[in-house]
């Protein structure tokens, strides 16, 4: 009779868990930069994406918040010129992008962008709006049906999985579908009935 295999064990140096709090420090630290610039500089935005769903889930559960990857601040489609030009002429550089404007920080070797800016206009439905905000710890954040809707309109991966984070939190249930149209509903429906994807 075979021996059972053995559990490969993998060691990491040291260095990758450096590695790992360096990248979660670096996204809050871009997150804290760039919503302070705009900020400081008169420019109206609000926190979007997986940033806004971990501070909606920190107010739950902080055990269950997931590290994003970058950061993603809103703003009106006409303020998208003058928020590149703030963030450009303090500490960060434009990166390629195929949508969104997207920056990277001057000082870091990654080639993968760390700040995007979206526009209230791309998930507001029927008309464009921004008078949907609210202060989540230090924040301006979308409130969360619009966050919500943001992520139902994308309709990406990441916002697949921060909608099944902010369900398995109890922020989003069964009678939220009721409160979008009827391809929205028929999305969020869909992951509420497919729990475990």
């Amino acid at each position: 009779m075979d021996e059972p295999a053995q559990p490969t064990v993998v060691s990491f140096p040291i260095e990758v868990l450096d590695r790992i709090e360096h990248a979660v420090r670096r996204v809050q630290d871009c997150l804290d930069h760039g919503a302070r610039l705009l900020h400081d500089y008169g420019i109206r935005y609000a926190v979007g994406g997986s940033n806004a769903a971990s501070l909606w889930i920190a107010t739950v559960d902080k055990s269950a918040v997931r590290q994003a990857r970058d950061v993603e601040l809103i703003v009106h489609a006409a303020d998208t010129g003058r928020a590149s030009d703030v963030v450009l002429a303090h500490g960060f550089t434009r990166m390629e992008s195929a949508k969104a404007p997207s920056f990277g920080l001057i000082d870091s070797s990654s080639k993968r962008p760390i700040l995007r800016l979206t526009t209230c206009e791309e998930f507001c439905e029927p008309s464009p709006k921004f008078n949907e905000i609210v202060r989540v710890q230090d924040y301006e954040t979308l409130t969360l049906d619009a966050l919500v809707r943001q992520m139902l309109v994308r309709h990406k991966l990441d916002d697949r999985v921060d909608l099944r984070d902010m369900m398995d939190v109890g922020l989003v249930d069964a009678t939220w579908p009721s409160k979008f149209s009827p391809e929205l509903a028929a999305r969020l429906q869909h992951l509420l009935d497919t729990p475990d994807g």
